[in-house]
């Protein structure tokens, strides 16, 4: 392995192609990961990512050993940099969003921090109706007490939700609004959801 890793690193010092040099970084990533040299993978793919950013395996490959390690500040610093960095390069199959509502978890669940979770989740409802999104701003906003921006989600949520998750939607918006003194809004809700669903 050893012998391998230093024919990796001197064919890195040769390469001239961007494509190979990522190519073989994610090697030499791959072969300190067997040794369990997990500095040496963080620097092969922070260098990876720091020549091409929103490099997908990097990031993803990256992402997995702050992840294995609890590292979930830098995780979460990655995800939201990278996130940036693919949307602004042009994110057309939706891995700036993927990134998005991966670092709204890791904020979270790892590092509960509502507020950053927040502020990722945002991201990912400003790409669309997004359902998790939805949910976790409507929660995440109801435990601060900030009952309007959870009735604001709430309310987009129940414009495309079904069955039972529909249903979910309408009990939690109704009582939002009779927190924000909206009763009658509530009360509209609540009739709307019975006549479209009388179940």
């Amino acid at each position: 392995r050893e012998e391998l890793l230093e024919l990796r690193r001197h064919e890195l010092t040769l390469a001239r192609d961007l494509d190979a040099r990522l190519a073989l970084r994610l090697e030499i990533a791959r072969i300190l990961a067997e040794t369990g040299d997990d500095d040496g993978r963080v620097e092969a793919l922070e260098a990876n990512i720091a020549e091409a950013p929103g490099h997908r395996p990097s990031v993803e490959a990256l992402a997995a050993v702050l992840e294995s390690a609890g590292r979930y500040a830098p995780l979460h610093t990655l995800l939201a940099a990278q996130a940036e960095a693919v949307s602004a390069a042009g994110d057309d199959d939706g891995f700036a969003t993927a990134l998005w509502s991966r670092a709204a978890r890791v904020a979270e669940e790892g590092m509960g921090d509502g507020a950053r979770a927040i502020a990722a989740w945002e991201r990912v409802a400003a790409a669309g109706d997004d359902p998790a999104a939805l949910d976790a701003l409507a929660r995440l906003h109801a435990a601060r007490g900030e009952q309007g921006p959870a009735a604001a989600y709430l309310r987009r949520r129940l414009a495309t939700a079904e069955g039972d998750a529909r249903r979910a939607t309408v009990v939690a918006l109704a009582k939002a609004l009779v927190v924000t003194q909206q009763g009658d809004a509530a009360k509209a809700v609540l009739e709307d959801a019975l006549a479209a669903d009388p179940e």
